[in-house]
């Protein structure tokens, strides 16, 4: 017979620590007590942001955002191992799976599908001319593999591979981890949508439903809403020169496991 027990679950995002020289990723968090932390992509260098938390107190599962993928090395991770131990404490995701302190975790970056508005040409074309895709593209090695296409080719396989995992049973509570946004409600903040918001998230709320907690970051803003029974949560430090005034130190959310 099973039953429920709440998990503590402590979450962060893009920390972007190659804009904090000297800096350790670990002094910008205060640990909560928690039994997890999320970490939701564009932290820094990989190796060194595993390094820093491999003494952690708790599990730590990493996903990479899109400014992890300017290094060479994690170019060639994205056809990978999906799930990758890296100390023993901290575990990096793409398309994988995790069952830690009874949660079924997913995770991966996501990407978009540049549909926000059902407009999907017209917001390529913007993020092929000076979004945020864009900036990564000025070194030739980087002009394939940051293209709107490629992007909304592994979109489409995360969404696969994702939508599979939300639909199979399963007694366990569901965190799914991105990086991308994937709700319109993260991309809202009290304005209109446009197609350059197109680069930064999907709409996904019947998949979204599907999850009990979902973490991202990418954007630089706090969130923390419902979609049904799904609580979103972003929880972003942000660059050094504009920081996240509302960014939380030691941000937890509890939710159900199963023993």
């Amino acid at each position: 017979m099973s039953c429920a027990r709440a998990v503590r679950i402590q979450v962060a995002s893009d920390f972007h620590m190659e804009s904090r020289k000297g800096a350790v990723a670990t002094q910008f968090l205060t640990y909560a007590n928690a039994e997890l932390l999320v970490l939701a992509g564009d932290m820094g260098k990989p190796s060194e942001i595993c390094a820093q938390f491999a003494t952690w107190p708790c599990p730590v599962v990493y996903i990479r955002g899109n400014h992890e993928y300017r290094w060479k090395s994690e170019r060639r991770e994205t056809s990978g191992a999906p799930v990758k131990w890296i100390n023993g404490n901290v575990v990096m995701l793409e398309n994988g799976a995790v069952f830690i302190n009874h949660i079924l975790v997913l995770g991966c970056c996501l990407w978009t599908d540049y549909n926000l508005l059902g407009q999907q040409e017209h917001a390529m074309h913007l993020a092929d001319n000076g979004n945020d895709s864009h900036i990564f593209r000025r070194q030739e090695s980087l002009l394939n593999f940051f293209s709107p296409a490629q992007v909304l080719l592994r979109h489409n396989s995360s969404l696969k591979w994702l939508s599979d995992q939300l639909s199979e049973p399963s007694r366990s509570s569901k965190l799914v981890i991105t990086h991308y946004a994937p709700h319109r409600r993260s991309l809202t903040c009290n304005r209109h949508l446009n197609n350059f918001d197109a680069a930064f998230g999907s709409d996904l709320h019947a998949r979204v439903r599907q999850a009990n907690l979902w973490v991202h970051g990418h954007l630089h803003r706090s969130m923390d809403y419902r979609v049904l029974k799904c609580r979103v949560v972003c929880n972003p430090l942000g660059g050094a020169t504009h920081p996240n005034r509302y960014f939380e130190k030691a941000k937890t959310v509890v939710i159900d496991g199963v023993i």
